[in-house]
């Protein structure tokens, strides 16, 4: 940071300077003309690597070093020469003294004056200026000459407005800084905030802010520390305040852990979730830290949410409920074990998070969470995947909760959806028994898809069993022995009724079923056919009706004719 010395003319830096001597010079090699400081003047630092140069704090941010230079006079007896003679000069600016230095040789001797140290405004510097005689020996003395030269320093400031030193924080916090000009400076351009804990360092920063007012949020949720923050305001001309510093302490909060023993519920709230926790101050909180506090921490109260709802509330000094109830003559909890039993009859099937939210006496809070899973009720259904037109099917079912446990005594549907259908219908209703269990028969007019369905809980409904129906297929022949050539008449009936569904007459020959010829049946089921057989031999035949949407396939008993 560098410091502007405004000069009270236009044409630069004003220096104010009188010479007096002190006193005469004598010296063995004769008398001494009159000690003066030939130049005295001021300069800014500029930013060069060598010579004199700014210096940098632990916060990054540059001193206001200004240069003070002077040359002395050689005179009479008195010498600057390096190894012969000396001069040393002290300063004083304000109340403040800076130690002397000694110049070695003729030529501009030099000092860094620090501008942090001097107010704003005009300041008046003193100079002294201190030739060693040649020879100690003559009863000569040093000669001392002093000036004077005044300095208008216009450095900006900053200046914390909030929080308060040593504030004991958590999570976020921001810092605020009243940042102004300096005096006939220009307009400030922003405020860098650097960052650090005890005995570390950071030159480069961790924030800037350009608009007033100047703010810098952090965050200490991590871990417990000291942390010191810096500001540095930096002008339009780019000079900078001296750097401020606001030290708090910070604290991680109390520690949380939970469990629990039901990471799967029933639905319906047929088991309670049981979720214990353990909380706890950080070890060590409780007793004396660093200047200037003595830091007491409780836990205060603890919350349990489900699904970001609230449903259990605890606070210090809750009777009789409270993990945190204030024993042993007024003692608060620094650490709590707990357990509790949640009604989960109004949550949904999925998963659910538990989370246990502890607050301590700073406003610090710690978190944990479990997971829970609500399983829906289960339904299973087995069935035939057959059965012959006009006789019944019992399908057997197993109601379970999510969780494996059986659901007794709950309602449970039969449905039947025709083949070709969309619609389900009841067609049969009964109660499960103590195992979870249950049978219900239904007769099938058609093929069609069967399925339980619960009517509590999650209402369940188990997987669709499709059900194939055969119809009752009969044939009668007018002889069962004829002659070669006779004409045998057979008579058929299908119980499926289908109008127009095929029905064939089949003979086994070669080791084969062979259709001889087909037919439509009628409305009421009923077919005929004529067969002369010209081969002598004992011949089977049979009539099948072919697979519809409505019937599976079917064949009748089979009926044998002998030709002779």
């Amino acid at each position: 940071m560098r410091s502007s010395l405004r000069a009270t003319t236009a044409l630069g830096v004003v220096l104010l300077f009188s010479a007096s001597a002190a006193g005469p010079a004598l010296a063995d090699d004769g008398p001494s003309s009159a000690g003066a400081v030939g130049d005295v003047s001021v300069v800014e630092q500029t930013d060069s690597v060598t010579g004199a140069q700014e210096t940098q704090d632990a916060s990054g941010a540059y001193r206001g070093d200004v240069l003070v230079r002077f040359t002395p006079v050689a005179d009479t007896g008195f010498h600057f020469e390096a190894g012969t003679g000396k001069a040393t000069y002290s300063t004083r600016a304000g109340s403040d003294d800076y130690s002397s230095v000694t110049v070695s040789s003729v030529g501009t001797g030099y000092f860094r004056l620090d501008t942090r140290k001097l107010p704003d405004g005009q300041n008046t510097l003193d100079v002294t200026v201190t030739e060693t005689p040649d020879d100690t020996g003559s009863g000569a003395t040093a000669q001392t000459i002093s000036g004077t030269v005044s300095l208008t320093v216009t450095n900006p400031s900053a200046v914390f407005t909030s929080p308060q030193a040593h504030t004991l924080v958590w999570g976020a916090t921001t810092y605020t800084v009243d940042a102004q000009p300096a005096t006939d400076g220009s307009a400030i351009d922003h405020v860098d905030f650097y960052e650090t804990a005890l005995f570390t360092k950071s030159n480069k920063p961790r924030a800037t802010d350009d608009t007033a007012p100047y703010t810098y949020t952090s965050t200490y949720s991590a871990m417990a520390y000291h942390p010191v923050v810096q500001a540095v305001t930096v002008d339009k001309d780019g000079y900078r305040s001296a750097p401020v510093s606001l030290q708090l302490t910070a604290t991680p909060g109390p520690t949380v852990t939970a469990t629990t023993s039901a990471p799967r519920l029933a639905y319906g709230g047929a088991d309670s979730m049981d979720i214990a926790w353990t909380a706890a101050v950080p070890y060590g909180w409780n007793r004396t830290v660093s200047d200037p506090k003595h830091y007491e921490v409780w836990l205060t109260k603890e919350e349990v949410a489900v699904d970001g709802t609230t449903v259990r509330s605890y606070a210090d000094g809750d009777t009789p409920f409270s993990p945190l109830q204030v024993q042993n003559g007024g003692v608060h909890h620094i650490d709590t074990s707990w357990g509790d039993g949640l009604d989960t009859a109004a949550w949904s099937v999925g998963t659910h998070t538990v989370t246990v939210t502890v607050t301590d006496s700073t406003g610090a809070v710690g978190t944990a969470s479990v997971k829970a899973v609500v399983t829906a009720d289960k339904l299973t259904a087995t069935a035939p995947g057959s059965v012959v037109l006009g006789k019944s099917v019992t399908v057997s079912g197993l109601l379970t909760a999510g969780t494996g446990n059986p659901l007794a005594y709950r309602t449970v549907s039969l449905q039947a959806r025709p083949a070709g259908s969309t619609v389900w219908k009841t067609v049969a209703t009964g109660t499960t028994n103590g195992n979870g269990t249950i049978a219900l028969t239904t007769k099938p007019a058609r093929n069609e898809s069967l399925r339980l369905v619960a009517a509590a809980g999650t209402k369940p409904v188990s997987a669709a069993l499709k059900v194939s129906v055969s119809p009752q297929v009969t044939l009668k022949a007018s002889a069962t022995t004829v002659r070669r050539g006779a004409t045998v008449k057979f008579s058929g009936a299908v119980a499926s009724k289908e109008t127009g569904a095929t029905v064939k007459l089949q003979v086994y020959r070669s080791g084969a079923w062979t259709t001889i010829a087909s037919k439509p049946q009628s409305s009421t089921g009923q077919v005929t056919f004529s067969v002369s057989e010209k081969t002598k031999g004992t011949f089977t035949y049979r009539l099948l009706t072919v697979a519809t949407t409505g019937f599976a396939a079917a064949h009748s008993p089979s009926v044998k004719i002998t030709v002779s």
